[in-house]
Formats: structure tokens, C-alpha cells, sequence
């Protein structure tokens, strides 16, 4: 039986007075400073004991001295230069600058937003739709304060019914909801339907303030406010699909 030190000294024979010797020194480069290994300009990674070729890209191998390893510093001698094609120059410690370079115009900022009589205008922004759209969400959440808040007031001045606070959503399935601490909350897209579909609304959610049910007596005292309640439900119901598609994204 062979054992594994004899198995490779048979398969190897044995060892000459040139192998068993110590490793000839590596050279120095111009310098003076001991060369450590050799690699590659483009791909660092490749290290080599002697010089020759990248077995990459082919290109000649340039020497890595060990006083650039030991000082953590990067020295670039000048046959790595015309390799790489790279010029060195003194460091010089200045306050850093950014600066932005494009094609074209550059439109910084939320988009301007005018609304008219029958129209929204969008002014910038043509090129992000997401900003775009929540620039119209939020217009539609302003509009919504300004019209439904005082609107909703006025109804529960002249109808008696009392509601603690007011606040406007952006529900997907409900027009408006009253919780029993007496907060009625609204949909924003409510700006989207008619006015006496609205009022109807109002007028509902304000009855929730006595009937947190749909009881006959809360339909009767809806019917007192609204006599057209049953009309307005339906067209209530119709309501989304007067909505536009951004107002519920």
C-alpha cells in the first residue's frame, strides 16, 4: 500500500536539489521596490507570478509593487499609463460642486393646475402622469372642502340635525358615511355629481345623526328634508360613472 506522501513521490520521482531549493527572489521593478505580482490594466482581478499576457483580453501584463500593497495607496507607472491611457495629477482638496446637465427643458416643481368653468388645465409635468394625477386628487380634495363643508352646515342649520365634525375621504364603494359620535364623512367625487343628487346626500347622512339604521322612521324623517329621495337614491347609485378614472386611482 502506497501512502498519499509516497503516491505522489512515485507519480512525481523524486525531488531534485533545484526544486527542493528555496524560490529564487522576484525582480524589482524600475523603482527598486520588490514586484509582488503582475496583472492585467483592465481586469485587476488576474494575478500572476511572472510577466506575460492577460488571459482575458491579451494584453501585457504590468508589475504590482509591494510598497503600493503595504501603503494602500495606488501608483500608476508610466508604462500602466500608455496602456491604460490615463494621466495622474496632484490632488487638490476643493468643496465639491453638483451640477445637472439634460436635453431639452427641465420642469421643476408640482405641476400648475387652472380650473375653469368647465375645464381643468395642467400646466408641466406632461411626461410624469403619476404627479399628474395626484395634483388632480388634491385639487379635488380642496374643491370638496370648500363646496361640501359649508353646504353641509347650512343643511344641519336648517333642518335641526347636529353633527359633531366633518371630513372629506376618497372612498371607493360609499358616497358618505356617519359614524355614532356623529363625524359624517364624504367622498370627494361627491363634486362630480348634481346638485340635488348632493343635497339628497347631505340630507341622508345628516339623519344618521338620529337613526344610525334604515328604519322606517329614518326613511321618514329623510323623506321630510327630501321628498324626491327615492329618485335621487337611484341617480346616487348611477353617480360613478360620472366619475373620472384619476379622481379614484
Amino acid at each position: 500500500m502506497l501512502y498519499r506522501g509516497a503516491l505522489i513521490e512515485w507519480f512525481r520521482g523524486p525531488a531534485s536539489p533545484e526544486t527542493s531549493a528555496r524560490a529564487t527572489p522576484k525582480p524589482a521593478a524600475a523603482d527598486g521596490s520588490e514586484i509582488d505580482h503582475y496583472t492585467c490594466p483592465m481586469h485587476p482581478s488576474v494575478h500572476k507570478d511572472a510577466p506575460g499576457h492577460c488571459p482575458i483580453c491579451g494584453m501585457t501584463l504590468v508589475p504590482v509593487t509591494r510598497t503600493e500593497l503595504s501603503q494602500g495607496t495606488v501608483i500608476i507607472a508610466k508604462e500602466r499609463q500608455q496602456l491604460i491611457g490615463v494621466r495622474s495629477a496632484k490632488v487638490i482638496e476643493a468643496p465639491m460642486r453638483r451640477s445637472l446637465r439634460a436635453i431639452g427643458r427641465l420642469a421643476a416643481g408640482a405641476p400648475r393646475l387652472r380650473a375653469g368653468q368647465d375645464s381643468i388645465t395642467l400646466v408641466g409635468a406632461a411626461d410624469r402622469p403619476a404627479t399628474l394625477r395626484h395634483a388632480l386628487q388634491r385639487f379635488a380634495m380642496r374643491e370638496a372642502h370648500a363646496a361640501l363643508g359649508p353646504w353641509l352646515a347650512d343643511l344641519s342649520a336648517a333642518t335641526g340635525l347636529r353633527y359633531e365634525r366633518m371630513q372629506i375621504r376618497r372612498q371607493r364603494t360609499r358616497w358618505g358615511s356617519c359614524s355614532p359620535s356623529g363625524t359624517i364623512s364624504l367622498n370627494a367625487c361627491l363634486i362630480f355629481q348634481p346638485a340635488p343628487v348632493v343635497n339628497y346626500l347631505l340630507v341622508h347622512e345628516l339623519a344618521h345623526t338620529r337613526h344610525m339604521n334604515h328604519s322606517r322612521r329614518f326613511w321618514r324623517l329623510v323623506e321630510r328634508f327630501e321628498p324626491r329621495w327615492r329618485e335621487l337614491d337611484a341617480a346616487l347609485t348611477r353617480g360613478w360613472r360620472e366619475v373620472p378614472a384619476w379622481a379614484l386611482a
